[in-house]
């Protein structure tokens, strides 16, 4: 399976970078997924949980608003803030 390249920040650390076979987020419009070879994008990012798939395992982190971007290179999120669920 291709992986995607995903990195998330926030303005304090880098939240997560590594590859990945897919992530989840809550936008205005609705939920976006991307998975390698995504269309390049950009879409604002709602308050809630980030999903992310690695070996067929959806891990969840809790975020607040921001934006991702998505190219040839793979994802990057920026939010102002993101941590792991309780």
């Amino acid at each position: 399976m291709k992986m995607l390249r995903l990195q998330i920040l926030t303005p304090e650390r880098e939240f997560f970078h590594g590859d990945v076979e897919a992530v989840t987020v809550a936008s205005s419009d609705g939920f976006v997924t991307v998975l390698a070879g995504h269309t390049p994008l950009i879409t604002p990012v709602s308050v809630g949980t980030i999903r992310i798939k690695n070996d067929g395992v959806w891990k969840d982190a809790i975020n607040s608003e921001g934006f991702m971007e998505v190219n040839h290179h793979g994802a990057t999120i920026f939010v102002q803030t993101c941590r792991k669920p309780p």
